[in-house]
């Protein structure tokens, strides 16, 4: 049973618990989901904001079948996330990527970025670990 004593301290220690679930379960979870969000890009040749937006195609392309962005993988291989104040970054730190995400000097392929559909699964994990947080003993 709750008492309203043991409510109290479970109030009380509530900002304490938060921070460390936030370090150790929260943003490694949204670090996982936001890799894999931007790694399924190059899967499926496309990105996904409020819905799937496939690349364009090659122009002149000899082998359709080959996948777009992909002519090492190291594009691909190279999405990372790191814990920093207050949240996680993900980031791709190949000289190339960012002229690939961006359509510079060539046709946009963008594959990572805001997403409202990333957003929609980071909002479920957040309220998850919150809810995890305050309900343990």
């Amino acid at each position: 049973m709750l008492t309203p004593d043991r409510f109290l301290k479970l109030v009380k220690s509530y900002p304490n618990r938060l921070a460390s679930d936030r370090t150790r379960k929260m943003y490694p979870a949204l670090g996982k989901i936001a890799k894999k969000h931007f790694d399924d890009s190059f899967k499926q040749e496309g990105f996904t904001d409020v819905h799937f937006e496939k690349w364009a195609t090659r122009v002149g392309n000899r082998r359709p079948k080959d996948r777009i962005l992909y002519e090492t993988g190291k594009l691909s291989r190279s999405n990372e996330w790191r814990i920093i104040s207050g949240g996680i970054q993900v980031y791709n730190d190949t000289p190339y990527g960012y002229y690939h995400n961006k359509g510079i000097n060539q046709v946009q392929r963008k594959y990572m970025g805001n997403s409202y559909e990333l957003n929609r699964k980071s909002a479920e994990v957040i309220r998850s670990v919150v809810l995890k947080s305050f309900s343990r003993k």
